[in-house]
């Protein structure tokens, strides 16, 4: 079966053109598709398990069908094949006044997620500081870690993660726009699931302060800064244990500009010397 035959499987309309696009950090190949009803619609393809896995949680999350989310249009999710809204957005937009954003972020977490979504580990108690610091990596700024490993693992220790409300997973300039009325949408909900939406909250804060140059902690982060501690020292973590080898090119630099950020945010928070960046040192 052909990409576009398999497009025309899942919203029984003709495809009359299907233009490959580029991004994203998956196998999954991804296609602007024209329909024969003059619809044009975002079509996303597994190639592998895991795409399939990845493909089916978004279905989930997306049957949820609120506003900030891209209309679904059809899914086969054993088949590892979601089709969209096309939205004709400004992907990045400047961050000049994020209160829209942080608003818009907030609102998720008021949404009632589908039930079949997993829920994350209830409850304090977890951090990754101790491992990473008994590891060797060139790209991360292991002196500074090891200098401040106390103050960050008590910090993400007390990070309760307790809830049960809707998470996107990976809230970043890549995965958010706005559409043509100027509204925050949110896209590419492979990591959904539900939990805290202060994690939600934090991962948007690291990538705020990526796009900005600077790291701005809101009043929720302030208030809660454990949860900064938290959220880069899992990002920390997984950098370490992950084989990049079978990732796009731009995926292992792209994390460790979040850790960056989430160090940075840290170092405002806890009130620590500033970490070097990675191309000062």
């Amino acid at each position: 079966m052909t990409d576009a035959s398999a497009v025309e499987a899942v919203i029984g309309v003709a495809v009359t053109s299907l233009t490959e696009t580029v991004g994203g950090f998956t196998s999954a190949r991804t296609y602007r598709a024209l329909l024969d009803d003059g619809r044009t619609v975002f079509a996303k393809i597994a190639t592998d398990d895991a795409g399939r896995e990845t493909i089916a949680l978004e279905a989930r999350a997306l049957r949820l069908g609120a506003a900030p989310m891209p209309r679904l249009f059809g899914a086969d999710s054993p088949g590892g094949v979601l089709v969209t809204e096309w939205l004709d957005a400004e992907w990045s937009p400047p961050l000049h006044e994020p209160t829209p954003l942080w608003v818009s972020i907030d609102a998720l977490a008021e949404l009632d997620p589908p039930e079949e979504l997993f829920l994350v580990f209830q409850g304090a108690g977890r951090e990754w500081w101790s491992d990473v610091v008994a590891v060797d990596h060139d790209r991360l700024d292991l002196p500074w870690i090891r200098r401040h490993v106390e103050v960050l693992r008590t910090a993400s220790l007390a990070a309760d993660t307790s809830g049960d409300r809707l998470l996107h997973g990976d809230l970043g300039p890549g995965n958010w726009c706005h559409d043509h009325a100027r509204r925050w949408r949110f896209v590419d909900w492979g990591a959904a699931h539900r939990g805290n939406p202060l994690v939600d909250h934090t991962i948007a804060s690291i990538r705020v302060g990526r796009s900005t140059g600077s790291p701005t902690p809101t009043p929720r982060l302030r208030a809660r800064p454990e949860f900064a501690a938290f959220v880069t020292g899992r990002m920390v973590a997984e950098t370490v244990e992950t084989d990049w080898s079978g990732t796009p090119p731009h995926a292992l630099t792209d994390r460790l500009d979040d850790i960056d950020a989430g160090l940075r945010l840290c170092a405002v928070l806890f009130d620590l010397e500033p970490p070097a960046l990675r191309g000062r040192r």
